[in-house]
C-alpha cells in the first residue's frame, strides 16, 4: 500500500511537468527607441532650387535610418504652400513608383518627370487630410508615412523647388538624373526585378 502511494505520488508531481509544451525558438527581435521622430535634413533638389526640367532623380535625406516600407509623398494643397502670386502655380509632380531607400538607411530617392518653367511643391508626411489626390497605401490598406526604424513618423515637411525656362537641354536619361543628384550606379531609384519580367 505504501508502495502504490509512493508510485502515485511520484507520477503526481512528473505529471504537470510533463504536460507542459516545449520551448518554442524566437527569432532575434531588434527593438527601437521611439526618440525624437525623423527630421528631413536634405534633398535635391534643394529647398527653393531651380532645376533643369527632364527627368529627376528626387532625392529625400533623413536625421535617422528610416523604414524601407514607410512612405507619404503628396502635392502640396495651396493652404499648405500659399505663394505671393509672383511665382507661378504649383504644379503636380509626375514620379514613377515607389520611393526606394538606399544603402545609407536615411536616403530615399525616386524617379519624375518635371516639365520646364513649372513650381513644384511637394508635402512630405502630410496630413492624409490635407493631401490632394489618393494615399498611398500599404499591402494591408492602411496609409503610409516616412518613419524611422522603431516606427517613429517623420515631422510633415514641404519642399518647393522649380526648373528653369525652355532654352536648356532636358535631362532625357537616367544617368544624368542621378548624376545631378549626386547619385552613383549602385543608388538607382529604378530597380530590377527579374522575377516581374
Amino acid at each position: 500500500m505504501r508502495l502504490t502511494a509512493l508510485i502515485l505520488a511520484a507520477l503526481a508531481i512528473a505529471a504537470p511537468a510533463a504536460a507542459q509544451d516545449a520551448p518554442t525558438d524566437v527569432s532575434p527581435v531588434t527593438v527601437m527607441p521611439a526618440g525624437d521622430p525623423p527630421k528631413l535634413a536634405g534633398s535635391y533638389p534643394a529647398e527653393g532650387a531651380e532645376v533643369v526640367a527632364g527627368l529627376l532623380a528626387l532625392k529625400l535625406t533623413f536625421d535617422q535610418p528610416m523604414d524601407p516600407k514607410g512612405w507619404r509623398i503628396a502635392q502640396a494643397t495651396p493652404d499648405m504652400a500659399p505663394h505671393d502670386g509672383a511665382q507661378p502655380a504649383a504644379a503636380p509632380l509626375d514620379c514613377l513608383g515607389v520611393p526606394r531607400l538606399l544603402k545609407d538607411e536615411k536616403s530615399f530617392v525616386v524617379l519624375c518627370r518635371t516639365l520646364p518653367g513649372r513650381r513644384y511643391v511637394v508635402a512630405l508626411n502630410a496630413p492624409i487630410s490635407q493631401q490632394g489626390g489618393a494615399d498611398p497605401v500599404s499591402p494591408d490598406g492602411t496609409p503610409t508615412a516616412f518613419a524611422n526604424l522603431g516606427g517613429r513618423s517623420a515631422q510633415p515637411a514641404i519642399l518647393a523647388f522649380g526648373t528653369r525656362p525652355r532654352g536648356d537641354d532636358p535631362v532625357r536619361t537616367l544617368k544624368a538624373a542621378m548624376s545631378n543628384a549626386g547619385l552613383s550606379e549602385i543608388d538607382s531609384p529604378v530597380v530590377d526585378t527579374p522575377q516581374m519580367r
